[in-house]
């Protein structure tokens, strides 16, 4: 079984689940995020600030979202974070679309929470975009 599932039930508390979440950026904001790299500004950093707002504003639905199939950057360039979420909403995203109970708590959130990561970089980055370089 999946490590954080099988680890997942440790982690409840007040009915709620710690969850790790991932976000990747897509392969067509690299050249927004080198560019403003160039002119100063940390490409992680960016990455930061737009996991943060993301996180920040994350409210989980009990809707399962897939993942969109974009092309992503690899996995160094992710965003990572936890957030505690109703093991009650869990558990029926699970029912919805993993009933052999094989994915984590994360693939069932990763279609809600990236989008919402991906929007808030092209924030940032339109935030920045006007920025003299440094």
């Amino acid at each position: 079984m999946d490590g954080d599932r099988s680890e997942a039930g440790r982690n409840d508390v007040n009915g709620t689940r710690l969850v790790w979440l991932r976000a990747v950026p897509r392969v067509d904001q690299l050249a927004s995020l080198e560019d403003l790299d160039q002119r100063g500004f940390a490409m992680k950093d960016i990455l930061k600030l737009a996991g943060k707002r993301a996180s920040a504003s994350f409210e989980p639905a009990a809707e399962f979202a897939a993942m969109q199939e974009v092309e992503r950057l690899p996995l160094a360039y992710a965003f990572r974070t936890s957030k505690r979420v109703s093991v009650d909403l869990l558990e029926g995203l699970h029912d919805k679309a993993d009933r052999l109970r094989v994915r984590s708590d994360d693939a069932m959130l990763r279609g809600q929470f990236e989008p919402l990561f991906w929007k808030e970089i092209d924030r940032v980055v339109d935030d920045l975009k006007n920025y003299a370089p440094v």
